[in-house]
């Protein structure tokens, strides 16, 4: 009896102990993601996550993640229901930290069902320390969920798979869903998972041909199940997929975002080298990963291929559907970009460690040998990533916290901080400006932000008045250059890590004179600028503008007629005569366009007009969109999603400047009205800057 109790002893302390020792790995990947979490300050794409945390109700988080166009919402879904933690670095980070410290454990889990429970603890391993995985589980963006999701949605569709037990299929349902809504990127891995599946099940159906007669039928009853719990698995997804599987087209069917804003173009080893050396693929982690990618072709080869084809199927289907969309652009990627393949990255190396030992065993012909050089090899690729490791803590991602601090220690009173700075070819997104006026929110100082290129009359005026003082914030670094020619005009400049604050040294210098000062060396570093001033300045505008190169406005026998014509549609008209632009919404929205070849690739051009929008219940909005020469769409222009008009009767003169991109061979200007009652829109001009 006590022989047998002995055993039993045994058995459970072996089976315990992987357990254990998962927790503890994940333990340590968690106290690694936690440790000096809100040291740093935000860079920008945090701060858009941070500003979640600001809005009311999970309607207006929808509505916001819409108007992006660039992400799914779970994630910012998740940063609001946690807004009550409050909205500094730590807080906002929180639960992005512990989604990387639950993919450790998920794959765990994921590697044990691959190789075993020895490839599942060194795959754990590895990812907790990680410094990549590290990294992007310290900064408030869905990368990590995509890392855990993506885990947990290839061990279900594995089990599924191999077992195919309800669990399983609605497990892969479940993962599949919440992924989906954690990123578009979430699609690839989706679609190797279910690849995988029907790899199997087609195994199946042949290993049924070849069969007894006697089990025939038997065999093609569990290829018939799983088929259905394909069918509904895939059904379950789909369905809780469908309120957003407009905006997921959307994604990928435009050209300003995503992978549509990468254009063809040469790629240089040194480009791969960008894209490898911060995932970490680099060196022994490198050896390690290309004889992890033999090993799955090994496994294979010799038999036991399911968790070798689902690696090569993750490896190959989408490096193959990338690269028919991108070529060799691909290695033009952020890093962030390939976050659905670092999980099997990871795997990989574990796979190829285990080679090593194998390899080491066999040469030795001794079981302890193999556990050794498994030991050694596990130790040289851990030690080999803790100098990324360290150095990542010491990293700072953005000073706009200290460059808030800044402002507000210098200045004295309420001011206010016109924002300028560009993304490519587009002119302050909306986020660049959220990213320069969070630290203000957060500590209730009295600096207004605003965008410079929506300067209007009532800031001017206040600015003009002395009520408030004027500052810029420069989102794009500016040279040394620059700022040596900005102090010798007698402006004082404070650089910062993502913004740069900029004013009138001298204090008794009049704010009228402040603010040209400042608006001058704006339209310097960015001639997109010029839209402020020529809406405010008439003198300014024929300075610095040629003639206005649209027609009088008249209308176009279709949406496709004569260039350079206007052209409405139905709850929009254009008059000729007084050359008014006109929209009568009963709820929708009306569109007059113009399209034109004659603007410039490289160029730049202000769109100068005056609205009427105070009898409108809703919004108007002008957006200029680039085509190339076989009609496919390039860019929305200034920013992605276009200028919102201000609220206004027409009495002040507003204005927006683009800079047309490289390959554009068509531009057509758009003015919308949406919502309810009436609008217009008048002495619309669209000149090139001198």
């Amino acid at each position: 009896m006590s022989a047998t109790v002995a055993v039993a002893k045994g058995w459970a302390a072996a089976r315990v102990r992987p357990g254990v020792s998962a927790l503890a790995i994940t333990l340590l990947g968690g106290v690694l993601r936690l440790f000096r979490l809100g040291e740093s300050g935000f860079w920008y794409d945090e701060i858009v996550t941070a500003y979640y945390a600001r809005l009311a109700t999970p309607e207006e988080v929808i509505d916001l993640v819409r108007s992006w166009a660039d992400h799914a919402p779970l994630g910012y879904l998740i940063t609001w229901a946690l807004r009550g933690l409050g909205g500094g670095e730590w807080a906002i980070r929180l639960h992005y930290a512990l989604a990387g410290t639950a993919a450790i454990y998920a794959m765990y889990l994921l590697g044990r069902a691959l190789f075993g429970t020895r490839g599942g603890l060194l795959a754990a391993l590895m990812l907790a320390v990680w410094p990549f995985a590290v990294y992007y589980s310290q900064e408030a963006r869905p990368y990590t969920y995509l890392l855990l999701f993506s885990c947990l949605q290839a061990l279900a569709a594995y089990r599924a798979a191999e077992r195919s037990r309800p669990a399983d299929w609605l497990l892969l349902s479940l993962w599949t869903v919440l992924n989906l809504y954690t990123s578009y990127l979430a699609l690839a891995v989706t679609a190797v998972c279910f690849a995988y599946i029907g790899v199997v099940l087609a195994a199946g159906a042949w290993r049924a041909t070849s069969v007894e007669s006697a089990e025939r039928v038997a065999a093609w009853r569990g290829v018939a199940g799983r088929m259905v719990w394909v069918g509904v698995s895939a059904g379950l997804a789909w369905l809780a997929y469908q309120p957003w599987l407009r905006e997921a087209q959307s994604f990928f069917e435009r050209g300003d975002v995503g992978f549509g804003r990468f254009r063809p173009q040469p790629v240089t080893m040194d480009d791969l080298w960008r894209l490898l050396d911060p995932i970490g693929l680099t060196g022994l982690v490198l050896v390690a990963v290309v004889a992890g990618l033999a090993g799955a072709v090994a496994l294979v080869w010799r038999g036991s291929w399911r968790p070798g084809a689902l690696l090569l199927l993750w490896a190959a289907l989408p490096f193959a559907v990338m690269w028919w969309r991108l070529g060799p652009v691909i290695a033009l990627l952020p890093p962030r970009y390939v976050m659905f393949w670092f999980p099997l990255i990871v795997l990989l190396a574990a796979l190829g460690v285990q080679v090593a030992a194998r390899l080491a065993g066999a040469v030795s012909r001794g079981v302890g040998a193999r556990r050794t050089a498994y030991t050694l090899a596990a130790v040289a690729v851990v030690v080999w990533m803790l100098p990324g490791l360290a150095g990542l803590y010491a990293v700072e991602k953005g000073q706009f916290h200290e460059g808030a601090a800044y402002v507000m220690r210098e200045q004295r009173g309420p001011a206010t901080v016109l924002v300028v700075g560009e993304v490519g070819t587009k002119l302050l997104p909306p986020f660049v400006v959220e990213a320069v006026e969070y630290y203000f929110w957060l500590q209730r100082a009295p600096v207004e932000v605003m965008d410079g290129t929506r300067l209007d009359p009532a800031t001017a005026e206040r600015i003009t008045s002395g009520e408030r003082s004027a500052w810029l914030g420069v989102f794009t670094d500016i040279s040394e250059d620059t700022s040596e020619r900005a102090r010798a005009a007698g402006l004082e400049v404070a650089p910062f890590l993502g913004v740069t604050f900029i004013r009138v040294a001298a204090g008794d210098t009049p704010p009228g004179e402040q603010l040209e000062r400042l608006l001058d060396l704006a339209v310097e570093l960015f001639p997109q600028m010029v839209a402020a001033r020529a809406a405010l300045d008439e003198a300014y505008r024929d300075e610095r503008t040629g003639a206005n190169m649209l027609p009088t406005p008249g209308t176009a026998p279709s949406p496709d007629g004569g260039e350079n014509e206007w052209y409405a549609e139905p709850g929009a008209s254009v008059d000729r005569e007084s050359g008014t632009l006109s929209f009568a919404l009963a709820g929708g929205q009306a569109d007059v366009s113009l399209a034109t070849r004659r603007l410039e690739p490289g160029r730049t051009y202000v769109l100068l007009f005056r609205v009427d929008n105070t009898a409108l219940t809703g919004r108007q909005m002008v957006y200029v969109t680039t085509q190339a020469a076989d009609g496919s769409p390039l860019e929305t222009v200034p920013v992605w999603w276009g200028y919102e008009c201000r609220r206004s009767d027409g009495s002040d003169r507003q204005g927006v400047a683009f800079t047309v991109p490289e390959g554009a061979a068509r531009v057509t200007v758009r003015l919308r009205a949406e919502g309810e009652g009436t609008a217009r829109a008048w002495e619309v001009e669209l000149r090139p800057v001198r």
